[in-house]
């Protein structure tokens, strides 16, 4: 039996759902996977070749707005698939409920911290930051309540439409599994659980994937959860490795992450 054509489409989220597909023996049995770059390595002018989408039978794929690239866009990728092609759309994955500090950083930073920021404007010592950022009641319950209730309202937002959703998955577990490396690179659970639905979806039993407990993908920056986020939004994850901050692939607890980033922030002031 010829296989069918395959094309994952999107962020770099599609790679470890790849790998995921990968590991099914009844998809790859019917599927070949077609390797196209991730949006964010595509050229947003010429965007990609035409002939790519034409024959495809599979498009797996992440919704792209035309205002980041016309030819890019997920809106003129889908004009271009055969009627016969099976369409399965998923979430961009996204959640700052354990990051409320995140903020693009100016200074170049890959995740940047608002209060850093701020506390070394005000001329407050590296030490002295520290201590701040680490008491369990810097943030208040109300405030990270109302972040949480923001982010998950502004994804169910985003996703409205998608064939595969995750923010209710995400409120539900977020609590007892970290979910995510940083506000935009989920973990494994998060990932698993896309697969599954998208086997699913191709009426593949899920059980042919088993939990990736350890992956490369994105794992070597691991932004920090503050301890008054852990505390006032309950969080007690069941794995204790959950809990491990990785800095440029080294292991580091919250005290390190914040001195090796105050100095960072120092040295660009």
């Amino acid at each position: 039996m010829k296989k069918r054509k395959c094309i994952i489409y999107g962020n770099c989220q599609t790679t470890p759902l790849q790998n995921y597909l990968k590991s099914s023996p009844t998809f790859l049995s019917h599927f070949t996977i077609f390797e196209i770059p991730q949006v964010h390595h595509a050229d947003r002018l010429r965007g990609l070749p035409d002939g790519y989408f034409t024959d495809c039978d599979l498009f797996i794929y992440q919704k792209v707005s035309s205002s980041y690239s016309y030819k890019l866009s997920s809106d003129y990728l889908l004009s271009l698939l055969p009627r016969k092609c099976i369409t399965i759309s998923f979430t961009n994955c996204y959640f700052t409920g354990y990051f409320p500090q995140f903020v693009v950083d100016p200074n170049g930073f890959t995740y940047g911290d608002i209060n850093v920021v701020r506390l070394l404007e005000r001329g407050v010592g590296k030490q002295d930051i520290q201590a701040i950022l680490a008491d369990e009641s810097y943030y208040s319950a109300d405030f990270l309540e109302s972040n949480l209730a923001n982010t998950l309202y502004e994804l169910r937002r985003r996703e409205a439409g998608v064939d595969i959703q995750v923010a209710d998955y995400i409120e539900k577990m977020f609590r007892v599994e970290r979910l995510f490396y940083t506000y935009n690179h989920p973990r494994y659970y998060l990932t698993w659980y896309v697969a599954q639905k998208v086997l699913q979806q191709l009426e593949i039993s899920p059980l042919e994937i088993a939990p990736i407990v350890s992956e490369s993908y994105a794992s070597d920056q691991t932004h920090p959860i503050y301890p008054s986020v852990l505390k006032h939004l309950n969080i007690q994850f069941q794995n204790p490795s959950d809990y491990q901050l990785f800095m440029n692939g080294y292991p580091v607890c919250f005290g390190e992450y914040m001195s090796y980033y105050i100095d960072y922030v120092k040295t660009k002031m």
